[in-house]
């Protein structure tokens, strides 16, 4: 068995002792955590126009010194909330964005984050609804 060493090509021939130990300590390695995209790109329900607009929002050039832009508004509970909430063609009423709040507050992405309040008079509810009543093309 020969192996290609760095960028010099030349060829080493390893010991059969290291390639035997360097198998037998691999299953120890723990597996790398795969990427949401990859989980994405391999699920079937998740249709590839989708998929593309999330490389290209990855992908596309920033100005410098501005990490902005459409694709982080996914980054901000306030946004997924407006979203949903459109997607699912519910009433816009107090009580729709309180328990899609509510719904939030309890995924994982929210571990580190300080909890949305539900509350109608809260900054939290007033963000989202103002979302609504926004510009659809600003919100999505």
């Amino acid at each position: 068995m020969r192996i290609l060493y760095g960028a010099c090509a030349t060829f080493v021939e390893p010991s059969t002792a290291t390639a035997t130990e360097d198998l037998a300590e691999a299953w120890k390695v723990p597996l790398k955590q795969e990427s949401n995209l990859a989980i994405l790109i391999r699920e079937p329900s998740v249709p590839i126009q989708r998929v593309a607009d999330v490389l290209r929002a990855e992908c596309a050039k920033r100005a410098r010194g501005k990490p902005g832009g459409a694709h982080w508004r996914w980054t901000k509970p306030h946004y997924l909330i407006a979203f949903f909430i459109e997607e699912s063609g519910a009433e816009r009423t107090d009580g729709c964005i309180s328990a899609w709040i509510d719904r939030i507050n309890g995924w994982a992405m929210m571990h580190n984050r300080q909890r949305l309040d539900p509350q109608p008079s809260s900054r939290d509810h007033t963000r989202v609804r103002d979302l609504l009543r926004g510009s659809k093309r600003r919100r999505l």
